[in-house]
């Protein structure tokens, strides 16, 4: 069963209000300059200057609008993979294809309850197609980018589980695990010796028998796809959950 996500035309339209509100203050500051001659001094070099930053800001924001009436991008998802269909072209991921994902995408809001707009961008890769990428103009697009990492994951998963039973040696970046242990650059922890594993935003945490109160933090920026490691080895500490 296939699963569309066009576009996220909220989006668009706060975008194209940003272009206008640009626009308009470019022009606002365009005819001060136009009055006549005016003298040069500190105050009309930080006008100018926020003049241009306006203009292209302005064309950024037109440029980026007019992309997305053309290409028209739509992600579809599918059991086997997903699908990224523009005008121009249709490029497909398998799920066990993709090696790695970062970013996120950030809403910014006004007292809290008004969206402005959307930055930021979530990236799926692999090792012979270009990132997949996932904005804001993507429909529902942190749900969508959810759906992917967890796509991935559950296919993923099990064959690394088989993988690490069979004595191969586990990759993630800086990070590599195997039945001796997990290696983190000149570090390395026994398997015997780990617990449990956990992870907030920066840091991949593994306790240890040796240091309960301790855990030893591992910079998870540093890692591919820590989110997989974690739930491969909550699944060796806990094959039945």
């Amino acid at each position: 069963m296939t699963k569309t996500y066009g576009l996220n035309w909220i989006e668009i339209a706060r975008r194209s209000l940003a272009f206008i509100a640009f626009a308009w203050l470019a022009s606002f500051f365009f005819l001060f300059f136009a009055k006549g001659a005016i003298a040069f001094n500190i105050e009309t070099f930080f006008s100018g200057a926020l003049l241009l930053i306006l203009i292209a800001a302005g064309l950024w924001l037109l440029r980026d609008i007019f992309n997305l009436f053309w290409q028209y991008p739509r992600i579809d998802l599918q059991e086997r993979g997903v699908t990224l269909i523009t005008r121009d072209s249709e490029l497909d991921w398998d799920w066990d294809e993709f090696t790695n994902w970062s970013g996120k995408l950030t809403y910014h809001k006004l007292y809290g309850v008004i969206t402005l707009y959307i930055s930021g961008a979530c990236e799926f890769y692999s090792n012979d197609k270009p990132p997949l990428r996932i904005r804001g103009t993507f429909k529902d697009a942190p749900k969508l980018a959810g759906i992917i990492i967890t796509q991935i994951m559950m296919t993923q998963l099990p064959k690394q589980i088989e993988a690490f039973h069979q004595g191969k040696t586990l990759e993630f970046g800086s990070v590599t695990l195997n039945k001796e242990g997990l290696y983190y650059r000149d570090t390395f922890i026994p398997f015997d010796d780990m617990t449990s594993v956990g992870m907030n935003r920066d840091y991949f945490f593994v306790h240890l028998k040796s240091q309960p109160k301790n855990p030893t933090r591992l910079d998870q920026w540093k890692m591919r796809m820590p989110e997989l490691l974690l739930a491969v080895m909550h699944n060796l500490f806990h094959p039945s959950q």
